[in-house]
């Protein structure tokens, strides 16, 4: 017990002094935190070599080389400090005094980055005063400056190649799809839309595609009425985005079945039982399925009831559009017509012997349709 207190004597004060004017230094040099950390790996690097020294006679021995010509009280005390007299290094003062100093200076960067100015700086106005006429607050918010700064400037250009990159898709959409490696050709818009990308097809939309040209494929096909006779997906989303740029959706398209004359969007809906491009034309845009088609001089309804290509689930939807009772009842007339027409002509002799479809003709698929009209 006695030799603790005497240890503690001989060590308490010197110690005591050392980490208290540490930590006041530490605490003013607070707002450079960063390096605080640097200098605590520096005295850990120090504390671990003071141990592996003490105990080491070739360091002691350098030590009494080295202080060959200095005088005997530092030479004592040098000697005393490395003497490997058989104490535990962690006895010795220089590896207390590094230890206290590493642990003080590791603490006083963590406390740095909670109070930036320092516990002295935050209660004494003279010490965060002082703080910044020496410039330490002004450095360290000089470098954050600096790194905002930097950033601005790397915004500000990335906002720049933005503008030019909007201003040139806007301004002249056809080269910025050359820019994308896409040609202008039919092809290439069809492809786009088969695969949905949506961003091509409008470069194409404000660039002037024109939907009602002759197809590259198909001579009695326009480029609409292909992709509407394909029933390609999303279709009703492509007419919405040429929509916004001034499509007409009342013009006439070549068709097939029309080689003189060109066919309305609706009917070309309705031949190829295009269902999502019939509601998108009737409930977005309007179009009238109750009036007869201006373009061909035909009424919608009756010539989907009685057209063969048209099936009973296109009719179904027709007729949830129709209110004119007048097509409906001309049509069911029209079928019960071509039933007694084909019933009579099954029953020639000639159509025992033969192939009556090839006589009679082909039976419309009318019988669906027919049970439906007369339900409803």
């Amino acid at each position: 017990m006695k030799s603790f207190f005497k240890l503690l004597e001989k060590t308490a004060g010197p110690i005591g002094l050392i980490t208290a004017t540490a930590g006041a230094i530490l605490d003013f040099l607070a707002p450079l935190g960063n390096y605080i950390y640097v200098l605590a790996a520096i005295l850990l690097v120090l504390t671990v070599l003071s141990a592996i020294c003490s105990k080491n006679n070739l360091m002691l021995q350098k030590v009494k080389n080295s202080t060959a010509f200095a005088p005997d009280f530092i030479k004592n005390e040098l000697v005393e400090l490395w003497q490997p007299d058989g104490v535990a290094f962690w006895k010795k003062g220089l590896f207390q005094v590094l230890t206290f100093l590493t642990a003080l200076t590791f603490g006083a960067g963590v406390y740095a980055k909670v109070n930036p100015k320092g516990f002295l700086a935050t209660k004494i106005d003279s010490v965060a005063s002082l703080q910044t006429n020496l410039g330490l607050i002004d450095f360290k918010l000089g470098n954050i400056s600096v790194k905002q700064d930097k950033i601005i400037e790397v915004l500000e250009k990335a906002d720049k190649k933005i503008d030019l990159v909007k201003k040139e898709t806007s301004d002249n959409p056809r080269k910025e799809l050359s820019n994308m490696g896409i040609s202008w050709t039919q092809e290439s818009f069809y492809a786009a839309v088969e695969s949905g990308d949506f961003v091509v097809v409008e470069l194409f939309a404000a660039g002037g595609m024109n939907l009602a040209a002759q197809s590259w494929c198909c001579s009695h096909h326009s480029l609409l009425s292909l992709m509407i006779s394909k029933k390609i997906n999303n279709l009703e989303k492509v007419l919405t985005i040429f929509d916004r740029y001034g499509f007409d959706i009342r013009q006439k398209f070549i068709t097939y079945g029309f080689t003189d004359e060109k066919a309305s969007i609706i009917w070309i809906a309705i031949d190829n039982n295009n269902l999502d491009v019939i509601r998108y034309l009737v409930v977005k845009k309007s179009l009238d399925v109750n009036k007869v088609d201006s373009d061909n001089n035909v009424d919608l309804f009756y010539t989907a009831a009685t057209e063969s290509d048209v099936n009973l689930e296109t009719l179904r939807l027709l007729a949830s559009y129709q209110s004119n009772n007048d097509s409906k009842v001309k049509a069911k007339n029209a079928l019960l017509f071509k039933k007694n027409e084909l019933e009579s002509c099954y029953k020639q002799e000639i159509c025992k012997s033969s192939n009556c479809s090839q006589i009679c003709g082909d039976d419309w698929k009318y019988k669906d349709k027919l049970q439906f009209l007369v339900e409803n």
